[in-house]
């Protein structure tokens, strides 16, 4: 596509085309209604303006054709830049117009001619034709004259601005000596720009009706890219391409040639904003250069700035070298050109004009203008995050003497574009200059982001640190981000030399010991827990953990703190008395928080106790200030302390909250080759497999153990056990009783070997003792919920103890399990939990005559109240089934089966008719006719046994009404009455 140098516009598309009309129709209905009134009236002015490429001399092109389509008379010129220097060039081809259209010549001979018509017996021959002007006035006139006679006279005038004064003196003269005659006057005037004869051109407009044509509406950007692409494409498509042309129909024509160039099998593509358009550029800076050199750079620097809170005058003026007054002047032009919005930050109103600038500049200049607007605002005192913004947008990285603030913000926005050289610098100059807790943060990203780019020398420089910083925070931090990314590797020669060089660095600190230490603690889920625990005891020396913690030296030494927190996590698997692990876990988290830093498993190992133990609340907030001071460079990875939200969501019973976590948790992980054989991956994948399996997504949890290789036989490990359990979960939901009791017999042989006594998971506390039932191992499940009742008691937690009762329930006989049961409903009702939900379920599912059918009932629909919930669509499932059987073995006023047999349309206008909505609302809301509602409810009727509306209320005495009709159903919420 190749634009017109002058008008940026005809080159758009055929001049018959259709898309050269859309969002244009409104304007051509009133150039003929303007039209048709000069019949009357005489002589009518209408002035068409917009911004550049908005479509104005195709709306005259189009205009002028259809008049001559339909046998009027229409006389169409154009005024160029060059007629500034040439008077007589409007008035030659307004006259040459005029002979044509006295005196026309056919199609072909127009194309073949090579002499042009007479100009109405006049022919100018040099400029001293202009001194005969009162001929070519009366010339002009007679023709006008006689073209009007016949019928309205078009005179259109396109780009008006460039006339010359002498030209509209005699357009004006020709046109008021016929102004009684049918004449429109149509011109199409530049928006903003100042014309060649300002005072002439305003007397020639003077009441004129003015049209000005604004960017199309999302809907019309719509239509036009249906017009001109193969196929209409998806809407979210159509309204970016709306909000990055602005509405522009040239930048949108030019943008759908872009796209049709593309190979056939590319598609769109995902970002309109990566495709510049070069043509709509040409076309701006062509108008800005010729009214002056500074307008250009002006909308480079605010193209620059878009997307960095924009500009002002005075920093435009500073950038610029112009004095504020010039600078607001040509800003009042750039915004009467509608280039830019009126608006405090100088918006560019196509932002695909921006980023068509940004392209055509070299990286050095865009550079330059960043840099320069970052030293202006940081001379103003300006938000530190502006200033970043712009610092790191440079390709240049900073240098001089910049705030630690604004350096560590700069150094968050290039990790944000990926741009590690920028953040590497920047951190650099903020370890130089800052102090305190921004020092820490500085030196620490910067190791973090060494070690990132390369292990090896990144680690090197880690390690250089320990003997030139004194920090004590600075050390432990760095001595985390050592001890973190040696977790992620094999402990070879290489890295115990590495260490070698730590325990020297380290000796005679608080931190000697760590590197020994961290040799035996590598990666301490892999051993034995009994054994590791050994070693822990090895370390602290004859005292025992919590000794060690609350003596007068534990602030002193940070490293017996890290190895506390483990061994309260390893106390907890193996322990008899789970409160000595969680006072352990809950010392450590209350020592110096340095010491945490030093293993990358020693805060979620503390964390996790408290939050399998039931202390949701402190391990809440424990995570909210970890999260707080992320910023700062600890070493426990974000998705670890995201795994330990995730198992306290699924404690409380919120598997959508579940869910996420441990998704955000298994994403930060990744999926390396080894991902199988981490026990924190096997962890997540086993949590987050018995999310699926008690929302009811079977297919999702075997598809999450296939991707990680988690189907089939398992290596060696006690921290299998979480993923056994789910995987047990999973077949017997399948059926599958057979595989469910191998893997459960693989767990308790793998805590068995680990010395793991069961009732300390979550997992194996709420569903081991109904695995062990469904695949007929009662007395496997009786021992399992004695040891339960143990715990219970030893942790004093009344859900506990509701958790333990319900699974000595389903391990007892029937005499025993409804008061088992009962007392347990009554101690996890008081919240509400996806366990009150099971007992509530185990309890209403009691055999025949064992319950009385109404408390069935009534525990039977608030565990599927609960169960909706919190997400578990398993639970809600099996327990709307039992509620058709309690229905079915005793007798009924009414039949719930009926129910069951509601077509969906059916129980929809049913729900909408209980809550008051009239037969014509309903069918108004569900746009169906009054008559197709009436059939409905009458079956739905004839179906639960009912006459009519009025007998609706008495559904409700039955509590399993509501789920059972609601089930599948948008509205779940039960209506009031």
């Amino acid at each position: 596509m190749t634009a017109d140098p002058e008008t940026g516009e005809s080159g758009l598309w055929p001049v018959d085309s259709p898309p050269r009309l859309v969002g244009r129709l409104a304007h051509l209905r009133a150039l003929r209604q303007a039209r048709v009134v000069s019949a009357d009236a005489g002589l009518v002015r209408v002035a068409v303006t917009g911004e550049p490429g908005v479509g104005r001399s195709a709306l005259l092109d189009e205009f002028v054709g259809s008049c001559r389509r339909e046998g009027g008379f229409a006389v169409r010129v154009r005024c160029r830049l060059a007629d500034r220097q040439v008077p007589t060039a409007l008035v030659t081809d307004l006259l040459r117009g005029l002979a044509e259209e006295v005196s026309p010549v056919s199609d072909a001979r127009r194309s073949t001619c090579r002499t042009r018509p007479p100009l109405l017996g006049w022919q100018p021959t040099g400029t001293d034709d202009w001194a005969d002007r009162d001929r070519q006035v009366s010339v002009a006139r007679a023709a006008v004259a006689a073209l009007a006679g016949r019928g309205p006279l078009v005179v259109a005038v396109d780009d008006i601005t460039y006339a010359g004064r002498p030209a509209l003196q005699w357009l004006r003269q020709v046109l008021e000596a016929c102004a009684r005659l049918p004449i429109l006057l149509l011109v199409s005037v530049r928006a903003g720009e100042p014309p060649t004869a300002p005072e002439q051109l305003a007397e020639m407009l003077t009441d004129a009706t003015w049209l000005e044509l604004d960017g199309l509406t999302e809907a019309e950007t719509g239509d036009l890219l249906c017009a001109l692409l193969p196929s209409r494409p998806p809407g979210r498509f159509v309204a970016e391409v709306h909000r990055w042309c602005g509405g522009s129909p040239y930048m949108i024509g030019e943008l759908a040639q872009v796209l049709r160039s593309r190979s056939a099998g590319s598609g769109l593509p995902h970002r309109v904003d990566e495709v510049v358009l070069h043509d709509a550029l040409r076309l701006v800076r062509g108008r800005l250069n010729r009214l002056g050199t500074a307008l250009m750079r002006i909308v480079e620097i605010i193209a620059v700035a878009q997307g960095h809170g924009g500009v002002d005058a005075a920093l435009v003026a500073h950038l610029t070298g112009l004095d504020v007054h010039e600078v607001l002047t040509a800003l009042d032009l750039l915004i009467r050109m509608r280039l830019i919005g009126d608006a405090e930050s100088l918006p560019l109103r196509h932002p695909a004009l921006g980023t068509a600038i940004a392209a055509s500049m070299t990286a050095m200049a865009r550079s330059a203008t960043h840099l320069g607007i970052a030293e202006y605002l940081f001379a103003l005192n300006a938000p530190a995050d502006r200033i970043a913004s712009h610092l790191t947008a440079s390709t240049v990285a900073p240098s001089g003497s910049w705030p630690a603030q604004v350096l560590l913000q700069a150094a968050d926005h290039a990790r944000e574009t990926g741009a590690d050289g920028v953040e590497g610098r920047c951190l650099e100059l903020a370890a130089r200059v800052a102090t305190g807790t921004q020092h820490r943060e500085a030196m620490l990203r910067l190791a973090r982001l060494e070690i990132r780019r390369d292990p090896e020398s990144g680690l090197r420089a880690a390690v250089a640190v320990l003997s030139e910083d004194n920090d004590r925070a600075v050390v432990a931090g760095m001595l985390g981000q050592i001890g973190r990314a040696l977790y992620e590797m094999e402990l070879g020669a290489h890295q115990h030399d590495l260490l070698d060089r730590i325990a020297t660095s380290v000796r005679g600190t608080v931190f000697e010991g760590w590197a020994e230490g961290y040799r035996k603690l590598h990666r301490p889920f892999l051993g034995r827990p009994v054994q590791v625990r050994r070693r822990i005891q090895g370390l602290l020396g004859p005292r025992d953990a919590m000794a060690v913690l609350e003596g007068d030296d534990a602030d002193r030494r940070p490293v017996q703190t890290a190895w506390s927190a483990l061994d309260a996590f390893l106390r907890y698997l193996v322990d008899s008395d789970p409160r000595a692990a969680v006072r352990e876990a809950r010392q450590a988290l209350g020592q110096d928080g340095a010491g945490l830093e030093l293993h990358p498993l020693a805060r979620t190992a503390a964390l996790a106790v408290l939050a399998d133990a039931g202390d949701h609340h402190e391990a809440i907030s424990w995570l909210d200030r970890f999260d707080r001071s992320e910023s700062e460079g600890q070493s426990s990875p974000k998705g670890w302390l995201a795994s330990v939200r995730g198992r306290i969501a699924l404690a409380v019973g919120d598997l959508d909250e579940a869910g996420s976590c441990l998704n955000d948790a298994l994403w930060e992980q990744g999926e390396g080759p080894d991902a199988s054989h981490d026990p924190i991956t096997v962890i997540l994948v086993g949590l987050l497999a018995d999310v699926h399996v008690s929302r009811g997504e079977l297919d999702d949890a075997r598809a999450l153990l296939r991707r990680y290789r988690l189907v089939d036989e398992l290596p060696p490990g006690w921290h299998y056990c979480e993923l056994l359990l789910a995987r047990a979960r999973m077949r017997a939901g399948d059926g599958d009783l057979t595989g469910a009791r191998r893997d459960l017999a693989d767990l308790r042989a793998r805590a068995y070997q680990a010395g793991i006594r069961l009732p300390g998971s979550l997992m194996w506390r709420r569903y081991g003792a109904d695995l062990l039932v469904a695949v007929g191992r009662r007395r496997q499940a009786v021992r399992v919920a004695c040891a339960q009742l143990r715990f219970a008691d030893a942790v004093g937690s009344p859900l506990e103890r509701g958790r333990a009762l319900r699974a000595q329930a389903c391990a007892s006989g029937t005499a025993e399990k409804h008061r088992l049961l009962r007392e347990a409903v009554a101690l996890l009702s008081k919240e509400e939990s996806l366990d009150a939900a099971h007992a509530l379920a185990d309890l209403g599912s009691a055999p025949s005559g064992s319950l009385p059918r109404q408390e069935a009932i009534a525990a039977l629909t608030q565990a599927v109240d609960i169960a909706d919930r919190c997400a578990a669509g398993a639970l809600a499932l099996r327990s709307r089934r039992q509620l058709l059987v309690a229905h079915e073995r005793a007798p009924r006023q009414m039949s719930l089966r009926g129910v069951l047999t509601l077509t969906r349309r059916e129980r929809q206008i049913l729900i909408d008719a209980i809550r008051g909505a009239t037969n014509n609302g309903i069918a108004q809301t569900r746009h169906i006719t009054r008559r197709t509602v009436e059939l409905h409810l009458s079956s739905a009727y004839r179906k639960l046994g009912i006459t009519g509306r009025i007998d609706l209320p008495q559904l409700f005495r039955d509590p399993a009404f509501w789920p059972l009709l609601a089930d599948g159903l948008p509205a779940r919420g039960r209506p009031s009455s």
